[in-house]
């Protein structure tokens, strides 16, 4: 016979938040615990900054969790929460504060990939990728979305459309956009 515990241990999205919502509020941290690299992720592909993108993943985790009683159960949690991560860090990245930081912040990029490489690969790949995030930072948000979701994420048309809150159209659109705007981009700069 299963035990309670045994029973809390599997439980869906939907069935632990309502297990949160009637007052088991410490419950929170599983949630936390099965998205939170999955946020950071989004969030350090949106920012290109690992400290920025912990910062932004605290924010989104204290906005749900205050806005859990709000959660209407329509879609699934995840979809719910990745949408909150791109609209928290949208508006982070547009305000003010953000655009006054960019002045003196450098984009970070991962680079344990290369390692698999010789030195010579290896430095092309790491100028290869800061050429590639720097004109990734220059896109508007809008555009930086869709790559992150249907790139970086690997998501559909759908699944983007839902998440970003735009038309499956608009998705394809902005995605041939932000492609193109990168392209022109490191063309430019690989001839400077």
């Amino acid at each position: 016979m299963l035990q309670v515990n045994d029973m809390n241990d599997t439980l869906s999205d939907d069935e632990l938040v309502r297990v949160i919502l009637r007052g088991e509020k410490q419950r929170f941290r599983e949630l936390v615990s099965r998205y939170q690299n999955r946020v950071y992720a989004i969030a350090l592909r949106q920012s290109g900054n690992p400290a920025l993108a912990e910062e932004l993943a605290q924010d989104i985790f204290l906005k749900v969790y205050k806005s859990l009683k709000n959660f209407k159960f329509k879609s699934s949690f995840s979809t719910w929460l990745i949408r909150i991560t791109f609209n928290h860090t949208y508006s982070y990245l547009s305000s003010k504060n953000h655009r006054n930081n960019l002045l003196t912040d450098e984009y970070k990029i991962d680079l344990h990939s290369a390692s698999e490489h010789s030195h010579a690969d290896s430095y092309e790949r790491r100028e290869l990728l800061k050429v590639f995030y720097n004109c990734f930072s220059k896109l508007n948000e809008k555009f930086q979305s869709v790559i992150t979701l249907c790139l970086f994420e690997e998501r559909d048309y759908e699944e983007c459309s839902s998440l970003a809150n735009i038309p499956v159209g608009t998705v394809r659109s902005r995605l041939h956009t932000a492609r193109k705007l990168v392209t022109e981009c490191m063309e430019k700069e690989h001839h400077e």
